[in-house]
């Protein structure tokens, strides 16, 4: 019988804000500001930069930071985070072979409290783990001995929800995608499923729950059509016919996020040499594309992706990185979008691929950063900060898996309700990621009036009576 561990909390105050729930309100401008931040170690590296991967990985709670490169002869980069300065190391993540890397994700996969790397690697190399330890050490595995892979992207979820994590790997050049279950250090194939059969050439993959089930199903985006695949429970999948199969083009990815606040996770699809599309979840797999400004009237070569509250006033928004000029969307309360302009962001050519919303200085506002290929430099731009009030969510598992991948929280305040679920990937690229940590804006509202915590292996727990400007930490 399992024992259900009693929820423990770990409130960290961020005493350093200029602004707290109590401080005066118009001693912030009313508009957010992004600076790009041109002597930031990040923006002097660049080669063919792809894939982004933000995430805390010695429990200071600032966001270290992995970037892959996808060209012959280049090293992936890393940056320690040290109180929100980045500083190369290029030590910690030494690869025995330049590996061609794409996607990029970080996850416990073995359930030891060290998060781990996944590599999705191209050029005929094979896919590699390293695993992580003490003090930052972490030992290179290869995932198959396959070498003939042109892999783009790598999506982790619990699948089974039994505790342990399976890891699905995206395949171009029409060859099959990989489906594995991990079991400790070992990575085992499972190939007799409705999720490998298909040999389209498949950049990017993603899992979430969309029918609020407590499963994670798993989105597939192709070269031509893209797929929903339902989980129906011990490693079973159907594939469902909807509109979102209809559309013949060739998806670089793909972000997920509740974007109106109905409790249902809605899917935004990037494409190259085409328009853009959002699909609105209407409940049991039914998406409806919407033809709305702007999605239907622009026109671009899209690859990444990425949803986040850069306001904080309570929908989160979209960024969408283009081999050209990158565009921000304001979310109007979920009824529509509006352009941003942003000096540097939207007015500048550029070949980029993946980003993602990160708040590498925990003072409550995300930050961009974004993967340039074409020996162009990688950028990173600061946010300011705004009268809106926010609160970060972090989650610990201990019976479900140890990242807490699939654990869905609801943060309530004063009539504004938000979702979101903790994944593995982001839409950035050919598969990125951003933080475990969540962000949620919670506009001027200074109290959450509860917390609830939905997680895979456990019963929902709620907090209420929390404090804004703040980051709480739930182990399960």
């Amino acid at each position: 019988m399992k024992r259900y561990i009693p929820l423990s909390i770990i409130t960290f105050l961020a005493s350093w804000l200029n602004q707290s729930c109590n401080s005066n309100p118009n001693d912030l401008p009313e508009f957010v500001t992004f600076s790009e931040i041109i002597n930031s170690q990040i923006a002097l590296d660049s080669f063919y930069t792809q894939g982004i991967a933000s995430v805390d990985l010695n429990n200071d709670l600032y966001p270290e930071l992995y970037m892959t490169n996808s060209w012959e002869g280049f090293e992936n980069h890393f940056y320690n985070n040290r109180k929100a300065t980045h500083t190369k190391d290029t030590v910690s993540f030494k690869l025995s072979d330049k590996s061609f890397s794409n996607g990029c994700a970080f996850a416990d996969l073995n359930n030891d409290g060290f998060l781990d790397l996944c590599l999705a690697n191209a050029n005929d190399k094979c896919n590699t783990v390293l695993f992580g330890s003490k003090n930052q050490r972490y030992s290179e595995h290869f995932i198959d001995t396959n070498a003939t892979n042109w892999s783009y992207s790598i999506a982790i979820a619990d699948v089974d929800n039994d505790g342990t994590l399976e890891a699905y790997i995206s395949n171009f050049h029409s060859q099959n995608n990989m489906f594995y279950r991990i079991n400790g250090n070992q990575f085992i194939e499972i190939d007799s499923t409705e999720i490998t059969t298909d040999t389209s050439s498949t950049l990017f993959s993603t899992w979430s729950d969309l029918n609020n089930d407590g499963l994670q199903d798993l989105i597939v985006c192709n070269d031509s059509a893209n797929y929903i695949f339902r989980n129906e429970g011990n490693q079973v999948f159907t594939r469902i016919n909807n509109d979102f199969s209809i559309d013949k083009k060739m998806t670089y990815g793909c972000a997920v996020a509740d974007y109106n606040n109905d409790g249902l996770m809605d899917v935004f699809i990037t494409n190259w040499a085409g328009k853009n599309c959002l699909f609105k979840n209407n409940g049991n797999f039914k998406f409806e594309k919407l033809n709305i400004r702007p999605f239907n009237f622009d026109y671009h070569n899209s690859e990444g992706s990425c949803w986040g509250d850069y306001d904080n006033d309570g929908y989160t928004d979209l960024f969408i990185t283009n081999d050209g000029v990158n565009i921000l969307y304001k979310n109007l309360e979920g009824k529509a979008f509006e352009k941003q302009l942003f000096p540097t962001i939207s007015d500048t050519n550029r070949n980029s691929n993946g980003m993602v919303w990160t708040d590498y200085n925990l003072d409550g506002g995300l930050d961009i950063i974004i993967a340039n290929g074409g020996n162009q430099r990688n950028q990173i731009f600061k946010s300011s900060r705004n009268r809106n009030n926010w609160v970060k969510i972090k989650l610990e598992g201990t019976i479900s898996n140890r990242s807490a991948i699939g654990s869905r929280v609801i943060v309530y305040s004063s009539g504004l309700i938000q979702h979101q679920e903790i994944q593995a990937q982001s839409g950035g690229g050919c598969g990125s990621q951003k933080p475990y940590l969540l962000h949620f804006g919670l506009a001027q509202n200074t109290v959450i009036d509860s917390i609830q915590i939905k997680w895979p292996l456990s019963p929902m727990v709620t907090k209420t009576n929390l404090n804004c400007n703040n980051i709480y930490t739930f182990t399960e």
